[in-house]
């Protein structure tokens, strides 16, 4: 009798536990239905951007047991990078790598990194990005999105062909390349020309004599070619950052079933580490391309650090007067970044 009795509190507890970690754990359906995604990328297959897109893509694909097949398309071979948020708009893609800066009027909250002077490496531009977006001041222009992967690239530096600048005297009506709206008024503001040249022109541009330098991150110096042309590159002082971002549409998020997505929430925040252990490797290889290609690397003196800080201010001033007018927490932004460089200091 006393065993009966054991036995059966021991199935009753057994069957507890077991509905416990189905309460606790619920097994989600999973649908027989496959996904075909299209992946849009404006940089070539093997750039360190799309390093962690392509990981997530892998493992999306072998996670889902296949049901998720994700083409990618690579150097704009899908649509222009001008047209990404088009295009995820109009299902050309379902998700898409693009740079902040050429969509600047876009992303006006994420141009917090291309102040003048403020982002000192990739490392705290990420942090920066993932905190803004936890604390929501990314909402508004992540509407009818879902962010997958948000990457803070190297920042940009100025780079010299022929005068080495060591002051303000000697950039004044130098003609620079400019990445972004911000980053040309930092130019003005210092007293530099700033000029537009699509990214496929620039090596010409700058090999032709069109332009004296450009705003470029080692990187990108390597990847372009140009430091093969360049013979100055002003480190020590940002001039400008910026991000590659990987967008999903809205619209093709919620057709995919709550397993799948559960799936692509896990490996999103795995993207991160996996962009950063990347971009670190690129960070190394890309400094010694450059010194072994006899670049000259060098700093601004403290003093004249501080000149050019003092005479690019108002633009950062002036960002955030222009963001709280129009309704978007730029100053909380910026404060938000700020803090987060002074911590890692």
């Amino acid at each position: 009798m006393k065993k009966r009795i054991y036995t059966k509190g021991l199935m009753l507890m057994g069957m507890g536990l077991l509905v416990s970690l189905l309460i606790s754990h619920p097994v989600l359906p999973q649908s027989s239905k496959t996904f075909s995604l299209k992946f849009a990328s404006w940089v070539p297959q093997h750039d360190t951007m799309n390093y962690a897109p392509n990981l997530w893509i892998k493992e999306v694909e072998q996670r889902t047991g296949g049901r998720v097949k994700v083409t990618p398309y690579y150097g704009e071979s899908l649509g222009k990078v001008a047209n990404s948020l088009d295009m995820l708009k109009t299902g050309i893609c379902d998700l898409a790598l693009m740079p902040t800066g050429v969509l600047s009027k876009h992303f006006r909250v994420l141009d917090v990194l291309a102040l003048p002077g403020l982002i000192p490496d990739r490392v705290i531009g990420t942090e920066v990005m993932y905190v803004l977006l936890q604390k929501g001041l990314l909402e508004k222009e992540f509407t009818g999105y879902v962010p997958i992967v948000l990457q803070c690239h190297d920042p940009f530096y100025l780079n010299f062909t022929k005068k080495k600048v060591t002051n303000l005297e000697e950039i004044k009506g130098l003609k620079i390349r400019f990445p972004s709206v911000t980053t040309k008024s930092a130019l003005e503001a210092l007293g530099a020309t700033p000029v537009s040249i699509p990214p496929p022109e620039l090596f010409n541009a700058i090999n032709t004599g069109i332009l004296d330098g450009t705003c470029a991150s080692p990187g990108y110096l390597v990847l372009s070619k140009l430091y093969e042309i360049m013979k100055y590159t002003l480190w020590g002082y940002p001039i400008s950052s910026g991000a590659n971002i990987v967008l999903m549409s809205r619209k093709t998020w919620e057709a995919l079933p709550p397993d799948v997505q559960l799936v692509m929430e896990e490996l999103n925040k795995n993207a991160k580490s996996n962009y950063l252990e990347a971009g670190k490797r690129q960070d190394e290889d890309s400094i010694k391309q450059i010194k072994a290609a006899g670049v000259e690397t060098y700093h601004l003196s403290p003093e004249e650090l501080k000149k050019w800080q003092r005479l690019t201010q108002p633009v950062i001033d002036q960002w955030i007067s222009d963001m709280q007018a129009a309704g978007l927490p730029g100053k909380e932004a910026f404060e938000t970044a700020k803090g987060l460089v002074e911590k890692h200091k």
